[in-house]
């Protein structure tokens, strides 16, 4: 019977394994998706020291079961093989982070070079440690002149991964799923420093020692599947718990579990009562089987003791009184007969005529009840039989004594019960059980603890013993007599002699088998469980995934990108939700193109004001030339002022009719070369009546751009809807201020190196990397040339809550409008790879940054290797 720690160690190994798998799946899943190349090796040497360690626990478990050695040294030699390419992914992840990849090749090599220094390694360790099979028992022997080094390496290498750990865990940000991840990560390494400071360094009680690393082991585990799906806290309600609440994923896992465990449950339940029931009746006939076999030798010993001395009384010698001659014959039948001790022969008065012994302890007159014997002799027909006797050294005896037929001799004998001893012995049990005899009295007899049955320990008042002694066969369970615990077996007497013979078996060696059973069946169901979990995340994330595309598309919709199209990939349910999700998506674009075109005409109305104005002007002074054309033709002055003013006038309609046209142009994208300054100019041209008109000052700061790859409509639009708002913020007149310059950054969008992560709300928020990883980017990455374009308002400025909701669709404080200009202005600058960010400030005024690559096709390339890196 295996002991409960071996159980609970098994089981533990059990469920670790399976956490383990489930963990492994999810971290690998996780790297290979969303992180870089360097993070990916960090993972994976996680992820090997994992399997390194289930590994030594499936070797401790077949241990325990008491598998074979080739069987464990094909363990040993995985455990090598993971420990190598753990190593070597750790080496890898080293030269990726210290900048050592520029020339690839010098890794991998460096790398194999490594691996075979760690083969010698390994094959000097074989030489140091091997393993004996000896006795059923695999035992390690250690030749300690080369195991003290290699015990100092191998706790330098964990050394070094418990800094590299260490070192992750300090250089991330203290909250999310990563910083979890260190903090397992960590704990992991501990526990294998602590299991190979416990295996090499301690000689004995390492068992609870393991126990407590594989729990360690198991938590780590547990904390590395739920850091992989659960989202950091931050984003989960008040308590984490509703998060498992509000997961279809967990709900499906849980029925899962359940009616696997019910099933398994139930017919392990059933299985286990059946082999009961059959094993115990099994067990019950092999123990009464067992015991009258005992009680036949036992008989049949004392029948052939008799029997033998019976022949000695009937020898002619013994029958005619012919002393002498009966002296030869018995000392020769003494000699060859085991069953005898000894041998006498009394006269009818009683005195001893023969005397013979196989020892010095010939018999006495105190050994023989010679009264007893005759009245024996009277009632059995000449056999007589004592009680169990004890020698002064314990060893149990007989007294036997026959009648001589007309001579009125007796032949006495000793018979010698060590043989019952013998018989006891030579039975042999899995664990505790064994069988002993009793005499009349209660006394021990005969027990594998030789020293209790020649102390004749009294067991008269145990149920059994009297219920043996009073000549009840039977079998079943009940308490020991001799150990204290709950047994199973059978009795019964040894009629002639009045003894008794019990078999006692621990009911935990009895039904050994049926311990197997509910082993097996509770590996069964834990291995139930691992597969169902398996099966059940990737049945429940196929569910999940759709739902969770839809969530994250309407996150999209709402933020305002109404591009959104889910791939429908089902004819379910779930795909008829899809189909009409991308349905209401193509909707809600073509409204949105409505309203842009609304906007636009809005925009367009707004101007029409102004540039009826600007076109006005000319058209008065064309108009005033041309009719006092024919009056004043021949005036030199007169044709002198028109030829200067007319074509200046024609010109200055022909600007505004231009800008107009450009404005209106369509929303499709036309990527070509064009200069932001000439843009802007064109747009302040169509606002100059309307900035007039509000008493309005325009000042202008124009560095020297280079051209940038964009579309000329699409940016003229975005700048009108900005200074247009900037405008009609100014209701009292003020200052339009429009500087661009020309520079440098390492990213733009979501991830700005040191300059931060631009937010819709016109913060920065959260920087993606550091000051110094910024540098550390930089010297891989180029930096990309920009244009910025800042436009400054001495408005009523921004509040703080509508600051948020700026770049929401919809979203405006004006009676008028559709709230769609400054998130189509954002769209605009996203799908240049730009960015846009505000500050603003009540009663000063508010400042749009736009950030312009000076070629989207450059930046699509920086963010690709950006992502191949991070």
């Amino acid at each position: 019977m295996l002991s409960t720690l071996t159980l609970v160690s098994i089981f533990t190994e059990i469920f670790t394994a399976g956490l383990l798998i489930a963990g492994v799946i999810s971290f690998v899943k996780k790297y290979l998706q969303e992180n870089s190349r360097r993070d990916l090796y960090f993972g994976l040497v996680f992820f090997l020291l994992f399997v390194y360690v289930a590994l030594i626990v499936a070797s401790q478990m077949m241990f325990n079961l008491g598998r074979s050695l080739t069987e464990l040294i094909w363990i040993h030699r995985f455990i090598a093989a993971t420990t190598a390419l753990c190593v070597f992914t750790l080496w890898l992840y080293l030269v990726s982070k210290f900048r050592f990849n520029k020339i690839r090749w010098i890794k991998y090599i460096s790398g194999l070079v490594l691996i075979s220094v760690l083969i010698v390694i390994y094959r000097i360790f074989r030489s140091a440690v091997s393993l004996v099979y000896r006795e059923g028992v695999i035992e390690p022997i250690v030749d300690f002149s080369l195991a003290v080094p290699i015990k100092t390496l191998w706790l330098l290498i964990w050394f070094v991964l418990a800094i590299v750990a260490a070192w992750r865990f300090f250089t991330l940000k203290p909250s999310g799923r990563k910083n979890l991840t260190a903090i397992l990560s960590i704990s992991s390494l501990l526990m294998v420093g602590a299991y190979f400071c416990t295996v090499l360094y301690s000689n004995s009680g390492s068992g609870y020692y393991l126990l407590l690393s594989w729990f360690i082991t198991l938590f780590a585990v547990v904390g590395l599947l739920l850091s992989e799906i659960i989202p950091p806290f931050s984003k989960v309600a008040a308590f984490p718990l509703s998060y498992f609440r509000t997961r279809i994923l967990f709900k499906l896992i849980l029925i899962f579990v359940l009616l696997i465990v019910i099933l398994f449950e139930a017919t392990t339940l059933i299985v286990i009562s059946i082999s009961k029931s059959s094993l115990s009746d099994s067990v019950i006939s092999v123990h009464k089987s067992q015991v009258t076999e005992v009680v036949d030798k036992i008989e049949s010993y004392i029948g052939t003791a008799t029997r033998d001395l019976k022949i000695i009384a009937g020898t002619p010698a013994l029958k005619s009184g012919d002393i002498s001659s009966a002296k030869t014959t018995l000392n020769l039948l003494l000699n060859t007969n085991p069953v005898f001790d000894g041998l006498a022969v009394l006269n009818p008065s009683g005195n001893i005529l023969i005397n013979y012994a196989k020892t010095n302890a010939k018999l006495s007159a105190q050994d023989i009840d010679f009264k007893g014997m005759r009245l024996a002799f009277r009632r059995e027909h000449g056999m007589y039989l004592s009680g169990l006797m004890r020698s002064s050294d314990g060893n149990a005896y007989l007294i036997a004594a026959v009648e001589v037929p007309s001579s009125g001799l007796a032949v006495v004998s000793r018979i010698n019960l060590s043989v019952i001893q013998d018989v006891i012995n030579k039975i042999s049990y899995r664990g505790k059980g064994f069988v002993y005899v009793v005499d009349e009295k209660g006394k021990l007899i005969a027990h594998p603890d030789e020293i209790r049955a020649k102390s004749a320990e009294d067991l008269s008042e145990v149920p059994t013993i009297k219920h043996v002694l009073g000549g009840a066969v039977g079998g079943g369970e009940f308490y020991g007599t001799t150990i204290s615990e709950k047994m199973v077996g059978a009795y019964m007497p040894v009629e002639n002699l009045g003894w008794g013979v019990v078999v006692e078996e621990p009911l935990a060696d009895a039904y050994f088998e049926i311990r197997r059973v509910e082993t097996n069946s509770l590996m069964f169901v834990i291995m139930g469980i691992i597969l169902t979990v398996t099966v059940g995340v990737f049945f429940a994330r196929s569910i999940e995934k759709p739902i969770k595309d839809l969530i994250e598309g309407t996150d999209a919709v709402r933020q305002g990108d109404l591009n959104v199209r889910m791939e429908v990939e089902t004819i379910d349910e779930i795909g008829t939700l899809t189909s009409a999700f991308n349905l209401m998506t193509k909707e809600l674009r073509e409204s949105q193109d409505r309203l842009i075109l609304s906007e636009k005409l809005a925009s367009l109305g707004t101007m029409a004001a102004g540039m009826a104005h600007e076109i006005k002007n000319p058209l008065v002074s064309l108009r005033t030339f041309t009719q006092l054309l024919q009056q004043k033709w021949g005036d030199e002055e007169y044709r002198k002022k028109f030829s200067q003013i007319v074509p200046h006038e024609i010109e200055r309609i022909n600007k505004i009719a231009e800008s107009l046209l450009k404005f209106g142009k369509p929303m499709k994208p036309e990527l070509t070369k064009v200069e932001v300054n000439q843009i802007l100019e064109d747009v302040l041209l169509l606002f100059e009546s309307e900035a007039k008109k509000n008493n309005i000052r325009v000042t202008t700061k124009f560095a020297d751009l280079p051209m940038i790859i964009g579309d000329q409509g699409q940016l003229s639009q975005a700048f009108v809807n900005i200074i247009l708002n900037a405008i009609q913020s100014m209701k009292k007149g003020g200052e339009l201020t429009i500087k661009t310059d020309v520079g440098e950054v390492i990213h733009l969008g979501k991830m700005t190196g040191s300059k931060g992560k631009l937010t819709r709300d016109g913060n920065i928020g959260e920087m993606s990397f550091g000051e110094e990883e910024a540098k550390e980017k930089a010297e891989v990455i180029k930096p990309i040339g920009v244009v910025f374009v800042e436009i400054s308002d001495s408005g009523e400025g921004i509040p703080a809550d509508n600051l948020r909701s700026l770049f929401d669709p919809f979203f405006t404080t004006k009676m008028t409008g559709t709230g769609m200009g400054l998130p189509i202005t954002l769209r605009i600058i996203e799908e240049h790879k730009g960015s846009v960010k505000v500050r603003s400030q009540i009663g000063k005024g508010t400042t749009f940054l736009i950030t312009l690559p000076q070629n989207i096709e450059e930046q699509k390339d920086l963010e690709e290797k950006i992502n191949s890196i991070t």
